[in-house]
């Protein structure tokens, strides 16, 4: 309630002199809003999304922290960080994982200020049984494609724009 703009103003006999200020509060950002979304789930990785959190804390969220905790439901405690680094709102976890254990994972949002509470936790994810051919498939190279900018036409010359739909 005290964020806005304040107006000093200093008076002597003679003159005064006056400057405003903006005053901006701020504090952690409050926890993730979503429990985290786990997909394709593997023998040893998997992908977890969730949403950021409601209010930032009057300041950007930086990041989050992703934790983990083996064997089934969370005890205080139990958890441990995978990551302090991630910048978007999914993390694709390639290590650590070993097959058939049964993991939940929980996320903290940051800001300047500091690292807000954990939010939900994910439902206990089972990894999948080892499986050498789909491991290979896994490990196989990404095949690549050429991509050659065609600077010499126009955007316009293939499509015709009838109106603007947003900008990025």
């Amino acid at each position: 309630q005290h964020t806005g703009c304040y107006t000093i103003v200093v008076r002597d006999r003679k003159s005064s002199a006056q400057h405003t200020l903006t005053l901006s509060v701020i504090e952690r950002p409050q926890p993730p809003a979503s429990s985290p979304v786990i997909s394709r789930v593997s023998a040893s990785s998997l992908v977890l999304s969730w949403s950021g959190p409601c209010y930032d804390g009057g300041s950007a969220v930086l990041g989050y922290v992703v934790e983990v905790k083996k064997g089934g439901r969370a005890v205080a405690g139990d958890w441990s960080e995978l990551t302090a680094q991630c910048k978007s709102t999914s993390y694709r976890v390639c290590s650590g994982l070993q097959p058939r254990a049964e993991y939940c994972f929980r996320v903290r949002a940051y800001n300047t200020v500091g690292a807000s509470e954990p939010g939900p936790v994910s439902p206990v994810v089972r990894m999948e049984q080892k499986d050498s051919a789909k491991l290979r498939e896994e490990e196989a190279p990404l095949a690549f494609t050429c991509v050659t900018i065609d600077s010499s036409h126009k955007v316009t010359d293939q499509y015709i724009l009838q109106e603007k739909l947003g900008v990025g």
